[in-house]
Formats: C-alpha cells, structure tokens, sequence
C-alpha cells in the first residue's frame, strides 16, 4: 500500500501536501483537540475549538481512510524506514514543477523519529521549500541545530509545549476569533498560507473556521464573521 498524497484544498490550492488523522497523531494538542472515530466518524472534542480537520474526517470516510491509511503505514517504522516510505511514495509523487511541499494541513508530528524523519527528507530535498504548523515542539527543539533553512516550521500556539515557544523564541501563528484581535496584538492573518512558509514572519495569526460546537463562543465568532461577509 502507498502513502498518500493530497492536493486538493480551499485553502491551499494546488499545493501539495501530506496527511494524518487529526487528533490521533497529534501528541501535543491541547486547545484543538477533536478526533473522529476511525470506523463510525463520530466526533470527540476534547479541547476549546474544534479542529477543522477532525471535522471534515468526519464527515468525508474516504477522507478519513486515507489519512489513517498514511499513519497505519508510518507509526511503527523506524527513522529510516520513514525516510525511504516518504521519499519513494510521496516524494517521488511530485511533478517536476512542484517546488512547494506542506506537511500536514491534517496530524501533526507523533514522535521523534517521524519528525526527524522529515529533517532527513529535507535535507536531501533542497529544491523543494517544506513547511509544517506543528504542536509537537518537544520533537522541534531538540533539532534546532540540524533544521535545514528548506523546512520552515511554525509552532502552532495552544498545544502542550507552549512553554517552549517563548523560551527558545520560535516563530509561532496564534488563533484568533476575530480580525481585531490580530489587530491589537499587532501581527497579520494569514489566509493563504504564505506567511507560513515564509521565514522572515515571526509570528502571525489564523482565524478560528469551520464548525464549532453550537452554543460555542467559537461558534458564535465564526457565525458573526459569516454574517458580516455576507
């Protein structure tokens, strides 16, 4: 069975990019944690907004096949073993013009020999510019020495290691309800992604989407957007 590779997405575009099940391979979230069952796509939050990926798992199975189907194949390999599974069956997937490589709009990195697995892919892979959100910033410290300037990572505020992003002073995207309050914290909203894979962007934010638990804050928040827009 191969890995498989993901290009269709509002957001992103054409871009491509590589999924897991969000939740499940997400060890360090904490204020988006959601998880859809794997057979039924039943729901679980657990933290203060939903997940959009979790969402969208459960509602699309096929959706949610394929991403457990990429972390069934991945979770007991070893470093090297990933290495060679991503660089043949994702990897060696790219068309010629495609220089641009998100990992993970769905999962996150869940352990340390799969994100140092992707530090080895992108050093073997300089013409390509990877970028990755990630809560598992246990995993991105202890690497801060070997990152290579093609993988542009971003912590993604209000997991487990928050901690760690003031201590060794990462780049770091925030979510938001509104638009004012990027706006008071004095940093752009990103909609498109660029800012998360350019590296000169120390910190951003990214509006809170998809749905929310009724009655939520969030809901209201997202609710109250839409409405304005409309």
């Amino acid at each position: 069975m191969r890995l498989t590779v993901s290009r269709s997405n509002t957001k992103l575009g054409d871009t491509p990019n590589f999924n897991l099940p969000a939740g499940h391979s997400c060890p360090g979230a904490l204020d988006c944690l959601a998880k859809a069952n794997k057979e039924t796509g039943k729901l679980q939050q657990k933290g203060k907004f939903r997940c959009f990926a979790a969402s969208i798992e459960s509602l699309r199975k096929n959706v949610r096949t394929s991403r457990n189907n990429n972390f069934i194949q991945l979770v007991k390999l070893s470093k090297d073993q990933m290495v060679e599974k991503i660089t043949e069956d994702v990897i060696g997937d790219l068309r010629r013009r495609e220089k641009l490589f998100r990992i993970h709009a769905s999962g996150d990195f869940f352990n340390r020999n799969y994100f140092q697995a992707w530090v080895e892919i992108a050093r073997q892979n300089q013409d390509i510019v990877f970028y990755a959100y990630t809560k598992s910033i246990n995993y991105w410290i202890e690497c801060l020495d070997s990152i290579p300037d093609n993988l542009v990572l971003t912590a993604s505020r209000g997991g487990r290691y928050d901690h760690l992003i003031n201590e060794y002073q990462l780049r770091e995207a925030v979510v938001v309800k509104y638009p004012s309050e990027a706006q008071e914290m004095g940093i752009p909203i990103d909609s498109d992604d660029s800012l998360a894979y350019d590296p000169k962007v120390e910190k951003f934010a990214l509006l809170l989407h998809g749905t929310q638990a009724k009655g939520s804050e969030e809901s209201k928040a997202v609710f109250s957007r839409r409405r304005k827009k409309a």
